[in-house]
């Protein structure tokens, strides 16, 4: 019988809108799959093992190390090759089979949750959505089939424009992938929709519709045949002229914006460069020339101040292309040869480019962005994005060549991009600068929180009392069971306290050191909550740390040499002084902080040094071991301890109950409460007997008796009966606690008689005109 052993953890996805990429338990147990019956035969007990809050029947099994997801109707014999380097993690970490979600449940419930909610929910579940694609790509794939895309225009299509926002961020996440963006060429009315947004009266909507649908037609030249579809269902239902909202967006109807009849003229050259047939160019070309292309153009190419951005798209339109030329690689040619771009890049780097390019400002904006180091026009991402971006020296030859060669000939928006940048002088150098200093604050706080939180962590664990129980307690029943005089232990032996059981009732050695801590040492407290510093260090990787902080090192240094590389050109002196003064103050910093680390780790080792580690051992302690160790043993000790106080009080209460559980009011200890209740207010004055269930009863003279079917009725009512009779006689008067005034009832003491005292007191003497 072949099987399968691996570890299993849950993922708790059944809401896809407050989903975690984190599985659980942190500690996965081990499962034994056989090999030869289908998993979903099998799916039961993992699930049962895990306690996962999923339905079972919406559950699939996910691998850890490349996020397949297994057949479940198969075997897993017949599913080898999804296991290839399954059982080879790196690093010595272990994979795992995951149990989560169904992707078409998710998917269902996302589609469910945006036709169904409204107003600020519905605000999250659309501002989350590109975090989710972005998160699990495998959820784009089965959202476009499910008709994902059809919910998103009919939200879009009722919601005000800043849903519609959040609804084109989603889309852009969707068509970054190769099956979001086939969803949206098998999916016309999508197109449709983007194209509607171009006539809307909000900007950011425009621009970012107009941003999609670049990327649509940059795909894959068939896209433009996709589009003029799209254009001609909308404009025709809407009775208006083909590309009106493009044409109003160039007759600045709204105001001027120039990345607005940037965008709007690209995207008609794209088009008409990617027209399969003459006539489509025509029909195309028409329109727009019935609608006043031409003197559109002729007014903002004579106007001055005109972007050059825009200059060059009208100039791709208006001037016919020179013939092809050998070496030179031809808003893509249009049919009628009119229409031609410079391309001498390759396909897949021209697209990589133009992709970036949707997310960044104007070439000519980045330009000034890139000289002054404008952080406003520029931020983080973006110089990431163009550092991947800066053109080689070939690139740079071959754009220029070819641009000597046709100089009437536009660059392709990929070209002109690559030649803008290598037009800044160190342009690598000065992106490097102002990217180590953007990166800079944050760098330094991953390198010196986890410091902070490493001292305060010893300091923590140095003063507590409920570690120095527990370690005591447990070196006592170790050195017990073992017949030994053991002085101390590895720290490694916490990790197996939770597994180590007894024979008997099966409880785990913690669960009994834990019993004994609580019994002995009341004081004592769950650990766990006192040492949230070594919790945060079990997280971090200082090795990674003092790499981070040697690099953060020689990043300085290189950013001293970029400084002094680009200063040698244009560079004005207050920006200068600016970057100057930021790198001295980073290399005091990173002074500061090598000794801060320095003194924190030797700190470190002589803290290992008092628990008692051997001098020869403590360098080779890892500090994310030693903290994960620990962390991990107190949140064991923290579940312990609450299981073993609800045991202790269940215990308590359980004693306590059994003081009263079953006995009866007519017991001894309250027989002689009740012998007062019970005497009679009859002539004879005797105790009114008890009679039982199967004793004969002979009633007594003048007592009338109702007939009784139970004991406890009969005790009851005899009772009550005793109690609703009249007063007895007491035989001595009843005392009570007298107050500080020797307080009397004015009825009873008149009743009773004034001494001559009290009368004059009252008021009341012979003399008073009040007689008594």
């Amino acid at each position: 019988m072949a099987t399968f052993v691996c570890r299993v953890q849950f993922l708790d996805d059944t809401d896809p809108f407050n989903s975690t990429n984190f599985p659980e338990p942190t500690r996965p147990p081990q499962y034994t799959f056989r090999e030869d019956i289908p998993l979903i035969n099998q799916i039961a007990g993992v699930h049962r093992l895990l306690k996962a809050p999923h339905k079972l029947d919406d559950c699939a099994l996910q691998l850890s190390q490349n996020g397949s997801y297994l057949d479940l109707e198969s075997t897993l014999a017949e599913q080898r090759d999804e296991l290839e380097g399954f059982q080879e993690g790196g690093r010595g970490k272990k994979h795992s089979i995951i149990l989560r979600t169904q992707l078409s449940v998710r998917v269902h419930a996302c589609i469910e949750k945006l036709y169904n909610s409204n107003g600020r929910e519905l605000r999250r579940a659309l501002f989350s959505l590109k975090q989710i694609f972005q998160d699990d790509k495998d959820l784009v794939h089965e959202f476009v089939v499910s008709e994902g895309l059809t919910c998103l225009i009919k939200v879009g299509a009722e919601a005000d424009q800043n849903y519609q926002n959040y609804i084109l961020r989603a889309l852009g996440q969707i068509m970054l992938y190769v099956d979001g963006m086939n969803g949206l060429i098998s999916h016309n009315e999508t197109v449709q929709w983007l194209y509607t947004l171009v006539g809307s009266k909000f900007r950011l909507v425009v621009k970012t519709a107009l941003k999609l649908l670049l990327v649509f037609v940059e795909y894959t030249e068939p896209n433009t045949a996709l589009l003029i579809h799209a254009v001609n269902t909308v404009d025709t239902k809407r009775g208006c002229k083909l590309w009106s909202n493009a044409m109003e967006i160039l007759e600045e109807k709204d105001g001027v914006d120039t990345e607005l009849l940037v965008y709007a003229m690209t995207l008609i050259n794209k088009t008409l460069a990617g027209l399969p047939d003459q006539d489509s160019f025509y029909d195309v070309v028409d329109c727009l020339e019935e609608q006043g292309m031409e003197a559109m153009s002729q007014r903002h190419r004579s106007r001055k101040g005109t972007d050059l951005d825009l200059m060059e798209q009208f100039n791709i339109y208006e001037v016919p292309p020179p013939p092809r030329l050998s070496g030179i690689h031809f808003l893509k040619t249009a049919v009628d040869g009119k229409r031609q771009e410079i391309i001498v890049l390759d396909s897949k780097r021209s697209n990589a480019i133009n992709i970036g390019l949707t997310v960044l400002p104007p070439p000519r904006t980045i330009k000034t962005a890139i000289l002054n180091f404008d952080e406003y026009a520029l931020n983080k991402e973006g110089i990431e994005k163009i550092l991947t971006m800066i053109p080689t020296e070939e690139e740079k030859q071959r754009i220029q060549d070819a641009q000597l060669v046709n100089p009437d000939v536009p660059l392709g928006s990929a070209e002109q991009f690559l030649l803008t940048l290598s037009s800044i002088t160190e342009l690598s150098a000065r992106l490097q600068l102002w990217a180590f200093k953007m990166d800079y604050e944050v760098t330094e706080k991953e390198v010196a929180e986890p410091l902070q939180d490493l001292k305060e962590g010893m300091d923590q664990l140095e003063k507590n009392k409920t570690l120095r129980y527990i370690l005591s307690t447990l070196l006592a029943i170790g050195n017990f069971l073992n017949g030994s005089n053991a002085k101390g232990f590895e720290l490694g032996y916490l990790e197996k306290v939770p597994e180590v059981k007894d024979t008997v009732h099966k409880q785990s050695l913690l669960h009994h050191a834990c019993s004994i801590v609580v019994e002995k040492f009341p004081d004592s407290s769950d650990l766990y909550s006192e040492i949230g510093a070594i919790t945060r260090s079990a997280k971090v990787d200082f090795d990674q740390l003092q790499d981070n902080l040697s690099q953060m090192e020689r990043r300085c240094k290189a950013s001293w040499d970029h400084l002094k590389v680009i200063a040698k050109h244009e560079m004005k002196p207050a920006l200068k002084q600016k970057m100057s003064d930021f790198l001295k103050d980073c290399a005091e910093r990173i002074i500061i902080l090598k000794i801060v680390h320095r003194r924190i780790i030797n700190r470190f080792h002589a803290f290992l040094l008092f628990l008692g580690h051997p001098a020869y051992a403590v360098r080779e302690v890892s500090i994310h071991r030693f903290s994960k160790i620990l962390s991990e043993f107190a949140l064991e000790y923290r579940t312990t301890r609450e299981r073993v106080l609800q045991q202790k009080q269940k215990r308590a209460n359980h004693r306590e109950r059994n003081k009263t559980r079953g006995k009866m009011i007519t017991d001894v200890s309250v027989v002689v409460h009740l012998t007062g209740l019970l005497i009679g207010s009859g002539s004879n004055g005797a105790l009114l007997p008890i009679y039982r269930v199967g004793q004969t009863q002979t009633r007594p003279q003048g007592v009338r008796i109702h007939r009784q079917t139970d004991a406890a009725d009969e005790i009851m009512e005899r009772i009550v009966r005793s109690a609703t009779q009249g007063p007895r006689t007491r035989t001595e008067p009843r005392e009570r606690k007298r107050s500080r005034a020797n307080r009397k009832s004015l009825r009873r003491t008149l009743k009773s008689g004034l001494t001559p005292e009290e009368a004059n007191a009252l008021g009341l003497s012979s003399g008073s005109e009040m007689a008594v």
